[in-house]
């Protein structure tokens, strides 16, 4: 069997030190027949001496911007330069597992109905290490639903049909965070998904990444509750309250606490019946975001 091409897209921006990490672990790849297109956004530190290396690897193409675009655009200048009928996305400080590919590959020719392939990750920063997702969403009864109270999915664990991402176009470069989330909630709407109950990726959150920008996040959702809020306001009561706990407990975690607030008493008026939400919203209001991450944790 001819084995089809496989785009692995790889924006970057200032990561000299982890580059060549990531290129290195998609190169290792058991499953060969791949083409990597690293998008550099702009980057002012070394990272273009680093793709020096890599110049004689047919395999590996390098796009080089002479402006910041983000990381939704950088993706979606690798779609349209990619040759592969799969996309797989890979960030430029992560780790797959050389099995990584195959495993996804091999459910796609075991199910020719499957347009998304993703596995599980593990997430390291620099004081915890967690396996995400905990759950397995591509079972659920209604995966949109499921998307829409929270993302399950990390761009460098999935593998998405390019027809798929083509049709409906591709990243949304608007939001300056959540741009995976968003991709998958729209792409749940037409295609199907599996999940790989696997390990097979590792994550490193740097203290510079953009998940730890907070206007970010706060412009993001705003974008959220707007773009989607047809989608919302359609679900039945319990799993609106779910959504804007989602989001409630995100602007916890970036000690947010008058917005968190905000959307914890949205989450309590449409659904009042979740004791424990309620139980989360009394300890923010009377000992503060501080003290309910030491309860919590």
């Amino acid at each position: 069997m001819i084995k089809p091409l496989v785009s692995i897209i790889i924006p970057t921006y200032n990561r000299q030190l982890t580059i060549r990490r990531a290129i290195d672990s998609v190169l290792s790849q058991s499953y060969s027949n791949i083409e990597i297109i690293v998008v550099d956004d702009c980057s002012n530190d070394n990272t273009y001496l680093i793709l020096e290396n890599f110049k004689s690897d047919d395999r590996v193409q390098y796009i080089r911007l002479d402006k910041n675009v983000g990381g939704g655009g950088a993706r979606n200048l690798g779609i349209k330069a990619s040759k592969g009928e799969y996309i797989a996305f890979q960030d430029s400080d992560d780790v797959w597992l050389e099995d990584k590919l195959e495993k996804q590959m091999n459910a796609f020719f075991e199910n020719k109905e499957l347009d998304v392939v993703f596995c599980k990750i593990k997430r390291i920063s620099s004081n915890s290490i967690s396996v995400f997702p905990s759950k397995d969403i591509s079972r659920a009864k209604n995966l949109h639903i499921e998307l829409l109270k929270a993302n399950y999915i990390g761009t460098p664990s999935a593998i998405i049909k390019k027809s798929c991402l083509l049709s409906i176009g591709g990243f949304d470069e608007s939001l300056p965070r959540l741009q995976d989330w968003d991709l998958f909630i729209r792409l749940s709407f037409s295609y199907n998904y599996f999940m790989i109950n696997e390990v097979l990726c590792d994550a490193y959150l740097q203290d510079n990444s953009i998940t730890k920008n907070t206007k970010a996040l706060i412009k993001t959702i705003n974008i959220f509750n707007i773009k989607f809020k047809d989608q919302i306001g359609s679900l039945a009561r319990k799993d609106k309250s779910s959504v804007y706990e989602k989001y409630g407990s995100m602007l916890i975690n970036e000690d947010e606490k008058s917005l968190s607030i905000k959307f914890f008493k949205k989450a309590i008026l449409q659904y009042p019946f979740r004791l424990m939400l309620i139980i989360k919203f009394i300890i923010i209001i009377l000992f503060g975001l501080k003290n309910y991450k030491k309860i919590k944790r």
